[in-house]
């Protein structure tokens, strides 16, 4: 048996198409998916941009391979491979747009993508059911990452990209390139969970679902703090 590794793996052998500052997380996670049944590795190229063929960027988002720019601004195909870091456990669900597992705890982990090759604009409707305890409460805690939401480079062109950043502007762009993070407490219908995702194009989301251990702090209550007067 033979060590399969895939070397300077990467969507472009240009620069110049300015593919890999954005819009190729969904497609990366499609072709991760896949890959894991016929490799042992994956080395990307590259991880920063601070080695490239051609020379040293000259901007913060030139269309260059890394999945950091400068000044350790994270692009949006940098989580594709956070994300997939942290499915644990057995995997229970596999299809072209999603993938999910169970790790030992019972947790539910998984990552969805809207692989929109055909430059559709469409919107891609996701939806899981899975069996759960009527008797408990559930969290179901997502991080999204689209073209809306951490875009680091579109806030770039709109600040008038700048080719230096001051400390402020890579400051800005460091919050701008975090995922969209969002909560709810669901319960349970005759036994079943049920989970509904709306993608945007080449959005990736991924998500964790698990059970709520109530605590809180004694005397306080959250719905009577939100509820109207």
């Amino acid at each position: 048996n033979l060590y399969e590794n895939y070397l300077s793996s990467s969507l472009s052998q240009s620069m110049k198409d300015k593919i890999t500052n954005g819009r190729e997380m969904a497609y990366i996670s499609k072709f991760l998916m896949y890959l894991n049944d016929i490799s042992d590795g994956l080395a990307y190229w590259t991880f920063g941009d601070c080695f490239e063929e051609c020379g040293i960027p000259f901007t913060p988002f030139s269309g260059s391979f890394g999945l950091v720019a400068n000044g350790g601004i994270k692009k949006p195909t940098f989580y594709t491979f956070q994300f997939y870091k942290q499915l644990k456990g057995r995997c229970i669900h596999r299809s072209k747009d999603s993938i999910l597992t169970i790790d030992d705890a019972g947790h539910i982990h998984g990552l969805c993508w809207n692989n929109d090759l055909g430059y559709h604009n469409e919107d891609l409707i996701l939806d899981f059911t899975l069996p759960a305890d009527e008797q408990k409460s559930y969290c179901l805690l997502t991080k999204l990452v689209d073209e809306k939401t951490c875009n680091p480079q579109k806030t770039w062109v709109d600040l008038g990209a700048p080719k230096t950043l001051s400390p402020e502007q890579n400051e800005l762009l460091l919050q701008a390139a975090n995922p969209l993070i969002q909560s709810k407490q669901i319960t349970p219908k005759d036994g079943m969970l049920s989970l509904s995702f709306v993608l945007k194009q080449h959005a990736i989301l991924s998500f964790e679902l698990f059970e709520v251990i109530k605590e809180g702090d004694r005397g306080f209550s959250y719905e009577r703090v939100v509820q109207p007067f």
